[in-house]
Formats: structure tokens, sequence, C-alpha cells
């Protein structure tokens, strides 16, 4: 669990995909908190899934999530990458609850 601050837009741009935040202002006010600590958290425990799994390392760009805010639902997608198979997917879901 990660309390819903909001990160510095430094930090966003590293860890986050240009198109990822597409459409930011909409989806903020859908949710009510900040899309791209929403994403972190994804990726987050997207990683912590995937290493065992793989036992490979993945920098936060190796992602790239796809919400559905309505369904409260993300997809990761592993980006193409040499290091690994590209266009695999995960399917998962998110919620909010008392600021975390």
């Amino acid at each position: 669990m990660e309390e819903d601050s909001s990160l510095s837009g430094e930090l966003a741009k590293l860890l986050t995909h240009a198109s990822e935040l597409d459409e930011r202002e909409v989806i903020e006010g859908r949710l009510g908190y900040d899309l791209p600590k929403l994403l972190f958290v994804i990726k987050e425990a997207f990683y912590k899934m995937h290493f065992p799994l793989n036992r490979r390392f993945m920098a936060f760009q190796d992602v790239r999530i796809e919400l559905d805010v309505e369904r409260h639902a993300a997809k990761a997608v592993i980006v193409s990458s040499s290091r690994f198979v590209a266009a695999v997917t995960f399917d998962g879901r998110f919620a909010s609850s008392h600021g975390t």
C-alpha cells in the first residue's frame, strides 16, 4: 500500500511513458488522486510479481500501463526489448481506500 500523495514532476517523468499520461486531468478527476502515483504503484506490484518468474530486473520504462478507470482495471504491457519477450500482458485491478 502507498499513500495517495502526488509524485514530483521529475519523478513522474522517470517512471512513466508519455502515453500513460494522456488525458491526465480527466483521469485524475475521475479517480480523485495522482495518476503518476497510481502508475508507480501498479508497476511496482507488477515487478514484484514478475521478478520471481523471470529472474530479470526491469526498469519502469520496460512496462507500459493501460488503465480502464471505470472498472478499476489495469493492464501491464512489457514494452518490446531485447531483454524481454515483446507484447506480454498481465491484467490486474486497483483500488483506493482512506488515502492509500
